[in-house]
């Protein structure tokens, strides 16, 4: 049972898990005042889903 939860689960806690880091990168950004917010969400957005899409990519050759 353990090997499938963590076989199964492993792209919600990989999903969960970015969320987490690019909303604490979002607001660590905002407080020291780096760049436009609409740019950081843009660049932030594309970071998360890029390393999701790595994620997938590893998950099916695997």
């Amino acid at each position: 049972m353990a090997e499938r939860m963590h076989t199964n689960l492993d792209l919600y806690l990989v999903f969960f898990f970015l969320a987490h880091v690019l909303i604490s990168t979002k607001f660590t950004l905002a407080r020291w005042r780096i760049g436009d917010e609409r740019l950081v969400n843009l660049l932030l957005i594309a970071i998360g889903v890029l390393f999701f899409w790595f994620v997938l990519v590893i998950d099916q050759s695997g």
